[in-house]
């Protein structure tokens, strides 16, 4: 709920965050440590804002001095929550779902009305929403099978072979 459009209804984010401490590692026999040498420092955050908006932030501290300090990928996640009041009017300009809404919404309806039931996932603030205890959803580990079950992908199918071509006669 931190997060709203224009109509005032919470806009959903998530994301994947990562650090890393890139260093040149050099080991001697036996498995010992000789040299280790500060590359970089990198703190990423992958995130989606609703199911319309997507992006990456990328902290970068190159070189020898990227050893004196120790960020986190907190830090990319902090970033995107301090620019989030300057996206929004780009994101939701005053008007756009007003505009968008009456358009939408009987085509929505009528897809919906013509569609098989599938049953809803919910929201639980894990990152899979699948319901395993549906019925042939979930394996014996209790992992689901297919994590979108309404997504069905087309089976290629191979072309045709070209018949061989006989060589001209040699005159």
């Amino acid at each position: 709920g931190a997060f709203k459009d224009d109509a005032g209804k919470p806009v959903t984010i998530g994301g994947k965050t990562g650090t890393g401490d890139h260093r040149f590692e050099r080991y001697g026999a036996g498995g010992q440590l000789l040299e280790s040498r500060v590359v970089n420092r990198t703190a990423t955050f992958v995130f989606y804002l609703g199911e319309r908006y997507f992006g990456t932030l990328t902290a970068l501290v190159p070189g020898e001095q990227a050893g004196k300090f120790e960020f986190t990928s907190s830090l990319t996640a902090q970033l995107l929550k301090m620019l989030l009041p300057q996206l929004r009017p780009h994101l939701f300009p005053a008007g756009i779902a007003a505009a968008i809404q009456p358009a939408v919404k009987p085509a929505v309806e009528a897809e919906a009305a013509a569609a098989p039931a599938v049953p809803q996932e919910k929201p639980d603030g894990s990152t899979s929403q699948a319901d395993p205890t549906l019925p042939g959803n979930a394996t014996s580990s209790g992992f689901p099978d297919d994590l979108e079950p309404s997504v069905v992908e087309p089976v290629p199918t191979p072309e045709p072979a070209a018949a061989p071509v006989d060589p001209a006669p040699a005159p």
